[in-house]
């Protein structure tokens, strides 16, 4: 089964969804008017009673004795006539054996399959309920709804819940007014549009309840108006081909798309202007097709898209401005490609991204600019492509990237930030601004910062958190300005780390911190299944997209070989590690500074052109065998321990072998001619001169001694107080028969002295090194 037909099947199951729960809610002509366990209507009329009478009037106003209205006595009262209908006068839908349905509320099928006359679009009863259904929004006034859902009186809007329509029902204007003149008041939770849904350019002048509501067509609310109070489209389905909201403002309260459903195609949301409050968008899906907010403006509140999820296609949020409150991505998924936040602006409060999965493809945060206060992405997950970054501004408070995962290229690149114009201001054409809801035009007045001081502030990173992160790919610093200490423990590099041109804080710390040619440090990758796991974890999802798992699985493949194979732009890496060199060594580091100088003879080591020479190349590696590039006290020191009780075998054994003076030989072996004859004074004595002379040769300390004075010193001559040797070396010998030991002995102690003078010379630089000693 292929992936599209996966996703047919999924939408048709959340069409179906949607009608099981329009059937819970029971909008039959008796579910109308069902009352509750305390008498109360489950459907009311709000601000409505029903008098003794038969007769509807403000709740405020209504006599003793009268009843709370319900949504039945909607349909029943005739304002014009000021009476309650009967049934015989309404369109009420009869049919044996199911329930009875206002023309307004009949499905297009019954709760057993059977179908209504409302599955033939093109019936002709369809004219007769829509001119209905615009009578009733004609005749409905403007209700007042505080933000908290307060009513300042009673609901006047057309009460349209759960209605099943063909098209959006619009009232025809009495004369030539244009459209965007035309005011409506309604409620519509739970309605569905079974065609196009056209309400571009109409004003909604009431707060607007479209909560729950099945847009089946495609939809068009561009150029609307809502400025009566909030906007409410929670857990809404819209499955048309596309839905538009261009340039749509709402400024009269709160808008609210919790939990909506966009299953049908492109959503586009570009210019629109949340003013009025904050905008909620928590939960919701977009499940097919692009999705557009360039250019939206949330100047009204925070920005609420914590858990929405974006599988359709490429998610575009340029030129974005969150300055009315924080903006929340929290668990946000863009699983279906790429998320643009480029030009995008964080000027009012923090803006969270925590464990936010990018996994559809590149985040580009380009050039965005963060003022409002904190930027969390901790826990956030880039595995569909390149985290772009490149000449983002952070200057509102600490930025946390803890933890996270990036299977690509990280790009913190401060690049250029402004106009590089000399030292002015400079006043440009006027402008529209827009600022909580007020639109005004004013001089747009630009600092031109040239200094380097100013520039490098602008990019500068106040409280930035990599700890802890698994960074795969290239992570690039270049010309940033670290004015406090950067958080990198236990943060685990895998690709090289550019830090060209940047001001790093003296408080940073390194030493927890992994990279690439790592030899002591634990620096192993996670496994596959590893990262997969994380994944599906964090998604909350039980199988993950395919196009999600093959883009995980391409990335880390490449990020794991390039890893592997040490020759992998080795020059690349030689440049990144001198630069952290240069700059721990600027900031008297002095242990970090010996160990990126070692990282960038490795890195050298690995370069297979023609400017790195073999015997370069066989020099390092002997470097980093004694002493770890200098970095290791112990490694030189073992060395001399393992040379001095070398060369002590090798001066024990010259002195074992050596001919032995005349009149040091020591009695032959006694030869037993009898039993008793090992019993005898002169026999013992001899035994005990033979066994001292050998263990003389043998465990004497002389050469022991011999070989540490020469490892310790090896510039000195050691002879002088050994007689061992001295003799060994020939002095007093007869000339007639020297021997090849005294020409033995001389060509050890040579060698001995070349392998323990750099031995020597390292511990001790390496010494001065470590603690400083001038």
């Amino acid at each position: 089964m292929s992936e599209r037909t996966v996703r047919d099947a999924e939408n048709e199951d959340q069409k179906s969804a949607w009608w099981a729960k329009w059937r819970a809610e029971d909008f039959s002509w008796e579910g109308l008017a069902r009352l509750d366990d305390r008498q109360s209507p489950e459907m009311p009329w709000i601000g409505w009673a029903v008098t003794p009478d038969d007769q509807v009037v403000e709740t405020d106003n209504a006599p003793q004795g009268s009843r709370a209205a319900t949504l039945q006595d909607y349909y029943r009262w005739d304002s014009a006539r000021n009476h309650m209908r009967e049934d015989d006068a309404l369109p009420l839908i009869r049919c044996e054996g199911q329930p009875t349905f206002h023309a307004l509320h009949l499905p297009l099928h019954y709760s057993d399959g059977s179908g209504t006359w409302k599955t033939d679009l093109a019936a002709e009863d369809w004219g007769q309920l829509e001119a209905e259904a615009r009578r009733r929004i004609s005749e409905a006034g403007k209700t007042e709804i505080n933000k908290a859902g307060r009513f300042n009186g009673p609901d006047r809007r057309a009460q349209l819940q759960g209605t099943v329509l063909r098209d959006f029902p619009i009232p025809r204007p009495a004369s030539s007014d244009r459209r965007a003149n035309i005011s409506l008041h309604l409620v519509a939770n739970g309605a569905i549009i079974l065609r196009e849904c056209i309400a571009h350019a109409l004003s909604f002048e009431s707060a607007t309840e479209f909560r729950g509501c099945a847009f089946i067509g495609s939809t068009s609310f561009s150029s609307a108006q809502f400025s009566g109070g909030n906007a409410d489209f929670s857990h809404a389905l819209f499955s048309g081909a596309y839905t538009y909201f261009y340039n749509t403002k709402f400024s009269g309260g709160n808008t609210d798309f919790k939990s909506s459903r966009f299953i049908g195609g492109y959503v586009g949301f570009e210019g629109a202007q949340f003013s009025g409050g904050s905008a909620s968008f928590e939960n919701a899906r977009f499940s097919e097709g692009p999705v557009g907010f360039k250019s939206v403006n949330f100047s009204g509140g925070s920005a609420n898209f914590r858990n929405a999820y974006f599988s359709g296609g490429d998610v575009d949020f340029k030129d974005v401005q969150f300055s009315g409150g924080g903006a929340d991505f929290e668990s946000a998924q863009f699983f279906g490609g790429s998320a643009g936040f480029e030009n995008a602006i964080f000027s009012d409060g923090c803006a969270n991204f925590k464990e936010a999965l990018f996994a559809g493809g590149d985040a580009n945060f380009k050039s965005a600019e963060f003022s409002g206060g904190n930027v969390n992405f901790q826990s956030a997950i880039f595995s569909g492509g390149n985290a772009n970054f490149h000449s983002a501004q952070f200057s509102g408070g600490d930025e946390n990237f803890k933890g996270i995962l990036a299977l690509c290229d990280l790009d913190f690149t401060r690049g250029r930030q402004g106009p590089q114009s000399a030292g002015k201001i400079a006043s440009q054409p006027s402008r529209r601004m827009i600022q909580r809801g007020k639109i005004s035009s004013v001089p747009d007045f630009t600092l031109h910062l040239t200094t380097p001081e100013a520039q490098m502030a602008m990019g500068g990173f106040r409280g930035f958190d990599l700890g802890a992160a698994y960074c795969f790919g290239p992570v690039k610093f270049a010309d940033r300005r670290f004015s406090q200490a950067p958080r990198l423990a236990s943060t685990q590099f895998f690709d090289r780390v550019e830090l060209h041109g940047v001001s790093m804080h003296e408080g940073v710390d390194l030493a927890e911190a992994r990279f690439k040619y790592d030899s002591d440090r634990d620096i192993a990758p996670p496994t596959l299944a590893d990262i997969l796991v994380k994944l599906q974890s964090q998604a909350n999802a039980k199988i993950l997209p395919e196009n999600v798992r093959r883009l995980a699985e391409k990335h880390y493949q490449t990020a794991i070989q390039q890893f592997i194979d040490t020759n992998h732009q080795a020059a690349r890496f030689e440049s990144a590690y001198r630069t952290l060199k240069q700059l721990t060594a600027g900031i008297g580091a002095r242990t970090e500074e010996q160990r990126f100088f070692a990282l960038e003879l490795k890195a050298r080591q690995a370069r297979t052109d023609s400017d790195v020479r073999v015997w370069e190349k066989r020099f390092a590696a002997l470097y980093g065998a004694m002493s770890d590039y200098g970095q290791s006290l112990t490694r030189p020191f073992w060395w001399l321990v393992r040379l001095s009780a070398v060369m002590a075998a090798v001066y024990i054994a010259l002195n074992l072998t050596a001919p032995t003076p005349a009149g040091a030989e020591p009695a032959p072996w006694p030869v037993a001619s009898s039993q008793d004859r090992l019993a005898t004074r002169h026999t013992r004595a001899v035994l005990a001169r033979q066994t001292g002379y050998i263990a003389s040769r043998v465990f004497q300390p002389g050469p022991i001694v011999y070989s540490i004075e020469i490892t310790a010193i090896p510039l000195i001559d050691p002879n002088r107080h050994h007689p061992w040797a001295r003799a060994l070396s020939g002095e007093g010998a007869s000339e007639e028969a020297p021997g090849l030991h005294p020409y033995l002995f001389a060509l050890a102690r040579l060698v001995h002295r070349i392998l323990a003078l750099p031995l020597v010379f390292l511990f001790l630089l390496t010494l001065r090194r470590r603690f400083q000693i001038s």
